[in-house]
């Protein structure tokens, strides 16, 4: 394969100086039995990205859809595919439509396609002809441009979707206005004249070798044409070819659009911006007339500038312990809950399940700091001392399930993982790794944060004796440094859609997908809390501006309510259980339980949920949550009654209370303790 078309640029010089590097993972090293294919240019090395929302164009055979929004696009031999879909909505979910529309390509036979560059956001597909003839396609998330650059090339466009009715050739042989049967209309640019004509198939055709870019677009409001043509057509040349992303200020998420090395002239980059963008974008301006494009999560409005600022005026300010401290009041039971939970641990005996390990770590560190702000210093030292044990197995790799750094892809996986691609949760093929590490992530934050109290430095001993293995597993979910050579940036967070996809390698027809938004923010939430207790305050800072735009979004896209977001049909069951990037659904990956939908975007509890479950959001949600859960489900299991119970005291302390109090068991991630304490402070 060719070298990449550009080079890989992730971050920018000011994060390089401010986040200091990682030391090498510590894991034993082994090659991962499923390897990056064909798809990749071989000038790409590891580490690779996994879990980016355009992966499915690097996976298997490369063919399956990805969601450049506001477009839907697939790739193959002949060239790129894609259309603009609307929103198919019913009770169980709201999915994005399949059509068949452009398909776009050349005339030239193509001997190989893969992706030639990425970086924190974008990624460039290349088709390469073996004789350096080739056709580049960026994907930019967000651009109402679907832009192709020909490398002495002849462009052909085919439009499958119905029969074109009337083609505008302007003079200038650089914008061709189209409009169809089904009543949709399109424009093609070209940054340079192109004699494009129709030929016998009606079909968009070149007839020469072309070098530049064509840039086609979809106009959707044909009772508003002319003024979208001409916004489309002004800013036609600033065309994005990649983005770098930093943190700044404690408060500022930037994206630093790269532009085609062209005469820009008068343009100005036009992109598109999503629901959770309104009101913290600033450095752009907005056209007038122009109107909006829909997607899954809404409305995309127009936007014009280079460089977004995303400033968040709320950041988050929770770190160990709830706004609301435990009233004095409720020491004695929850001292007494915490003496009655905790129960010694062998660390030779533990279970070896990533997943669920880390969720019983987790609530261990609930205990222990319950146990320190109720007073109880003994108690809450013992609880400490056992959870480092325990944790130590996982990170000396004495557990029967270490942890190994795969050196195929670039990531920490679990032995059994690497084993079976099914084996837990499909670790082993980067799927969920911020759901699992998180919990490790979050309990290794409060041992070293507990065990430094009284003056003691037993925490940051233990941190230091441990650094390499817990950088290792933090920067495999969440890896914000500038030229770490062992893991990808960002793996799992989408910085611009403002959350995370899970999925990893294995590929899916809805593209990526995110099923528990409760656990991206835990993770998060464990990251932040780890560079707080060693002292990474730079990291800490973009760390948890991650965490912030992870709960804004979680709080827009997935605690749903009606007349916001989504079809109100869809909208009244009030949460999303799993959202893909082109359908949000009503339903789980383990059963259709309501418990279950609704519990899966609220635990683990810990001071962070204060944030993250809008009481504002519960005000309207839990009537339907109780009736359909607590009232609708008589056989509803003590564990997913727990954490329904858990969310309605936010908003019905005192109704709520009795039935709490009434319980017996408690979800693996909880505990009495942690629910007890949940009540005292809400």
């Amino acid at each position: 394969m060719s070298a990449a078309v550009e080079n890989i640029i992730l971050g920018s010089p000011a994060e390089i100086s401010k986040i200091q590097p990682s030391p090498p993972s510590p894991f034993s090293r082994v090659a991962n039995g499923y390897t990056p294919n064909q798809l990749w240019s071989s000038s790409i090395q590891l580490p690779y990205p996994t879990n980016r929302w355009w992966i499915n164009l690097a996976l298997e055979a490369g063919d399956q859809p990805i969601g450049c929004l506001p477009y839907t696009v697939t790739a193959s031999s002949s060239g790129v595919q894609f259309w603009y879909p609307s929103q198919s909505p019913s009770q169980i979910s709201v999915t994005m439509s399949t059509l068949s529309e452009w398909n776009v390509g050349f005339t030239e036979t193509f001997s190989n396609r893969f992706v030639s560059s990425f970086d924190d956001n974008t990624m460039t597909y290349a088709w390469n002809s073996g004789d350096g003839n080739s056709m580049q396609v960026p994907f930019v998330k967000g651009s109402p441009y679907i832009t192709v650059n020909y490398n002495n090339t002849t462009p052909i466009l085919k439009y499958l979707g119905s029969t074109m009715i009337n083609g505008v050739r302007e003079s200038d042989l650089q914008t061709y206005k189209l409009t169809f049967a089904n009543n949709r209309k399109w424009v093609v640019f070209a940054s340079s004249p192109i004699d494009l004509r129709i030929d016998q198939n009606g079909n968009l055709a070149g007839f020469t070798k072309f070098n530049g870019y064509l840039r086609i677009a979809f106009i959707p409001d044909n009772n508003n044409y002319d003024s979208q043509l001409s916004v489309l057509r002004s800013n036609r040349n600033a065309i994005p070819i990649g983005v770098d992303v930093s943190f700044q200020n404690g408060n500022q998420i930037t994206h630093s659009y790269r532009l085609a090395p062209i005469n820009v002239g008068s343009s100005q980059l036009l992109m598109l911006t999503l629901p959770h963008h309104v009101g913290i974008l600033s450095s752009v301006s907005i056209p007038s007339n122009f109107t909006n494009y829909i997607t899954l999560k809404g409305q995309m409005a127009p936007v014009l500038g280079s460089n977004w600022v995303l400033t968040y005026s709320d950041v988050n300010n929770i770190t160990w312990r709830s706004p609301n401290p435990i009233p004095t009041s409720s020491y004695a039971q929850l001292l007494s809950a915490v003496e009655s939970d905790y129960v010694y641990e062998d660390p030779s005996n533990q279970s070896t399940s990533v997943y669920f390990r880390g969720k019983s770590l987790s609530r261990m560190a609930r205990f222990a700091l319950i146990a320190d702000e109720v007073g109880n210093q003994t108690l809450c030292q013992k609880i400490v001392k056992n959870l480092m044990e325990n944790i130590n197995s996982w990170l000396n790799s004495s557990i029967g399930n270490p942890l190994i750094y795969d050196t195929k892809w670039g990531g920490v996986c679990t032995k059994q993982g690497l084993a079976d691609s099914g084996a837990d949760f499909g670790n082993g093929r980067y799927n969920d790794h911020y759901f699992h590490y998180g919990y490790f992530m979050y309990a290794a934050a409060v041992a070293i944060k507990l065990a430094n109290n009284n003056g003691s430095n037993a925490g940051t001993q233990w941190a230091k004796d441990f650094n390499p293995a817990l950088k290792a597993m933090l920067n495999d979910y969440v890896n914000v440094e500038v030229g770490n050579t062992e893991f990808t940036r960002m793996r799992h967070f989408d910085t611009y859609d403002g959350h995370s996809w899970a999925s990893g390698l294995f590929v899916f027809g809805l593209n990526r997908n995110q099923e528990s938004s409760s656990e991206a923010v835990n993770s998060y939430y464990g990251g932040y809390l780890y560079a707080l207790a060693i002292g990474d305050n730079e990291r800490a800072q973009a760390l948890n501006l991650i965490l912030t735009s992870e709960i804004k979004t979680a709080q827009l896209y997935w605690q749903t309510q009606p007349n916001k977001n989504y079809n109100n049909v869809f909208a009244q069951n009030m949460v999303v259980g799993i959202f893909w990037e082109t359908s949000a659904q009503y339903t789980t990956w383990f059963g259709n339980n309501a418990e279950y939908i609704y519990g899966i975007q609220m635990l683990p509890y810990t001071p962070i949920s204060t944030n993250l479950l809008s009481s504002s959001w519960l005000k309207v949600a839990w009537p339907t949550i109780k009736s359909r859960t607590i009232d609708g489900n008589p056989n509803i299991a003590d564990p997913w009654k727990g954490l329904m119970l858990m969310a309605g005291a936010v908003v019905d302390k005192q109704g709520v209370a009795p039935a709490i109090q009434a319980l017996n068991s408690y979800d693996d991630g909880n505990s009495k303790s942690n629910t007890l304490w949940w009540l005292s402070i809400c």
